[in-house]
């Protein structure tokens, strides 16, 4: 059995661009009947502490991945993914999945990106400046040619740090950052709307991430 634990490692191992072809692969084979998939379930307890579940498999491999959460002690805790042979069900990975889920979230959106928005789509705004929106940054830069990206959050002083650490350009507003882009996608938790539509020009993409937990 391989461990693989260090968030470095998975990055190294799972370059942007060779991600978003592999969502191209993944997104085709479920079109096609190829896979099992198994929707997230969650476990919850009375003390708010969440089991978060889910599994599918496709041709030699099946998987699962498993995290827990409390929003009262630290929100969400480790992800992992457990890695199977489809034909023996032997075990053959243990892999620390927080950055593996990042980089799978980000070249999904990019995927799209590649068959929804325009070719020379060059201003990007991104809604949030947690980790989620790191990776759709990394994945939109290698999907489309793009020339601006514009960042803006809740917390001035974390879009500014977003800012400075992504080579992007902080906004006062989302209002500023939306206007005039090619690209906008969502990164955050929010279980409102953060955007507005006449802020929206005809022909934009957009990739809505918010809050995954139902009212």
């Amino acid at each position: 059995h391989r461990r693989i634990g260090k968030r470095g490692g998975i990055a190294r191992l799972l370059p942007m661009r060779a991600c978003i072809d592999q969502m191209r692969l993944a997104f085709e084979a479920i079109r096609d009947g190829k896979t099992i998939n198994q929707p997230r379930r969650r476990l919850i307890l009375p003390s708010g502490s969440v089991l978060h579940q889910m599994a599918g498999s496709w041709g030699k491999y099946f998987a699962t991945k498993i995290y827990s959460s409390n929003i009262r002690h630290g929100g969400l805790h480790e992800m992992f993914v457990l890695l199977y042979d489809a034909e023996t069900g032997k075990p053959l990975a243990f892999i620390e999945a927080l950055q593996l889920s990042l980089i799978r979230t980000g070249a999904a959106s990019a995927y799209a990106a590649e068959l929804l928005s325009n070719p020379e789509a060059e201003i990007m705004a991104i809604i949030g400046s947690g980790a989620q929106a790191r990776t759709q940054v990394e994945a939109m830069r290698a999907a489309r040619p793009l020339k601006e990206i514009r960042v803006w959050s809740r917390s001035s002083a974390n879009a500014q740090q977003f800012a400075a650490e992504m080579d992007c350009i902080a906004t006062e507003t989302a209002e500023q950052a939306v206007r005039g882009a090619h690209i906008v996608v969502t990164a955050t938790t929010a279980k409102d709307p953060l955007i507005a539509a006449e802020w929206v020009e005809p022909g934009t993409f957009i990739a809505a991430m918010g809050s995954n937990i139902a009212n």
